[in-house]
């Protein structure tokens, strides 16, 4: 059964409400569900030029058939409508043979005292107004000028079907995940740049051995990123820079080979752009490797040497999520950016790379780590995107669980310090403010990490969503399940 909803309503409300409020309510709806589970739902609402009139027509009867529920508007002329009420005891007998749900909207008070009902009217007035029956109340609220209220109303209905829904989508979702399959990321670039640094961060623990002034990656590597059934296959390949640049080029397009769906070339943010990265990219191209689908990851910003006006100014290492602070450290590392990028550009003139390929981060410190993530599963085929979806949750419980153990150490610093006695009070003081300051950076850290996250499970989401449209008949309560799977994160 497709998942889908029915409108059934009185065109005569639509056409007395001010500009279309039964139109307006029923996107609202719409966006909302889409909110509560990541997913558009249609709601089939009549066509201004669909003929209507007391029987059903073949249209109307499939499409409540195809409908898992159904939203009748409850008002005055909803019950003296016949064809209304045709719909509303169609769906009724649909609803003795399988699992549907009808969610009816009080739109406007009813007198029955004063409505003009005959007595199939008040019968279905008896019983789809009683005060025990679950309805959305919104009598009293504005459509065409929403507020608060109307918005939570429409929330909560919203979140009540999916609720409704989530036993079809589990069941679904399980013979989404047979399809999905894991995505291979290759990342390649200069030696000793942090290749091998940047997985480790991406892992959020050591996984493979890190150089310094030496070679980092020696050999290809290949790391999974396990959570939940799903996982991340990263490709280390050896950094190129050196006498064996032929033998690690035959590496490249071994692996290239292997059904890799995106590569990162990581490259020092530094002017003239490294030969190594130059080779990366015009390797990849002359094997047929999609342009679109490499990221150029700009790693050690803090090497940047920018004159400015004779002023020499150097990037300060950059040690938190928050990166840097300084808003003329800012601007040079976006203007080394926008230099990077049309220097690359010059370089390819016929490939068409896009600012949005260009990412500066910090391999240490995991700064702009959701970016990159981002820009990963922009390329990233659909059907990989489930399984990426559920692995970041590594990394992510990684970081969060550093966060938390800075803040507890420094909390227990904070009460050392002040059951100190050997100290005088102005140096307790001064200590403690220190202190104070350091866990107020954390909080900063946990606030851009909260804000990333979410951002970036919205995203692969959406992606999932788009994979599901064009693969299944059904759709999947996937934003609801991702918080099942990742409650533990969400705050």
């Amino acid at each position: 059964m497709k998942i889908k909803g029915f409108l059934s309503y009185s065109t005569q409300d639509d056409k007395f409400f001010q500009r279309k409020d039964i139109t307006k309510l029923k996107k609202n709806i719409e966006d909302c569900i889409q909110k509560a589970c990541g997913r558009k739902i249609h709601i089939f609402q009549y066509a201004e030029n669909m003929q209507t009139g007391q029987s059903l027509t073949d249209e109307l009867k499939r499409e409540m058939k195809e409908a898992s529920f159904f939203i009748p508007i409850i008002t005055p002329s909803y019950f003296t409508s016949e064809p209304c009420r045709n719909e509303l005891e169609y769906y009724t007998n649909c609803l003795r043979k399988d699992s549907r749900r009808i969610f009816p909207i009080y739109l406007t008070d009813i007198n029955p005292n004063i409505a003009v009902f005959d007595e199939d009217a008040a019968k279905l007035y008896g019983k789809y107004c009683k005060k025990d029956l679950y309805y959305c109340d919104l009598r009293g609220l504005s459509i065409s000028k929403t507020n608060s209220k109307y918005e939570k109303k429409i929330k909560g209905l919203a979140e009540d079907i999916c609720k409704f829904l989530n036993p079809l989508l589990l069941r679904e979702l399980t013979e989404l995940e047979k399809k999905s399959r894991e995505p291979s990321i290759l990342i390649c670039g200069l030696a000793g740049v942090g290749k091998t640094t940047t997985i480790n961060t991406f892992f959020g623990e050591k996984v493979g051995n890190v150089g310094h002034t030496e070679r980092g990656t020696d050999e290809l590597n290949s790391y999974r990123w396990k959570s939940e059934g799903g996982n991340i296959i990263f490709y280390d390949v050896p950094g190129l820079g050196d006498d064996k640049n032929e033998e690690y080029k035959k590496i490249y397009i071994d692996v290239i080979k292997n059904n890799i769906d995106a590569v990162i070339i990581v490259s020092p943010l530094r002017r003239p752009i490294p030969g190594a990265t130059i080779d990366s990219a015009e390797l990849l191209i002359k094997n047929n490797f999609a342009p679109d689908k490499i990221i150029f990851g700009c790693n050690q910003v803090s090497d940047i040497h920018y004159d400015d006006n004779g002023e020499t100014l150097r990037i300060k290492a950059i040690e938190s999520l928050n990166g840097p602070t300084d808003e003329k450290e800012k601007k040079v590392i976006e203007k080394a950016m926008d230099e990077f990028y049309k220097n690359l550009t010059k370089r390819f003139p016929d490939i068409g790379f896009k600012r949005e390929q260009f990412i500066e981060y910090d391999s240490f410190s995991g700064w702009n780590f959701f970016k990159m993530f981002n820009a990963i599963a922009k390329v990233v085929p659909d059907e990989t995107a489930l399984k990426l979806l559920k692995a970041v949750k590594i990394a992510c419980k990684k970081i969060e669980d550093k966060q938390n153990k800075k803040k507890q150490e420094k909390e227990k610093e904070k009460a050392k310090i002040k059951a100190d006695s050997t100290i005088t009070e102005e140096e307790k003081d001064r200590k403690i403010k220190k202190i104070e300051k350091d866990i107020k950076e954390i909080g900063k850290e946990v606030y851009t990490f909260n804000k990333g996250r979410e951002t970036l499970f919205d995203n692969i989401i959406a992606k999932v969503s788009d994979w599901v449209e064009r693969t299944s008949e059904t759709i999947s309560d996937l934003y609801q399940n991702a918080k099942n799977w990742f409650n533990d994160l969400w705050v």
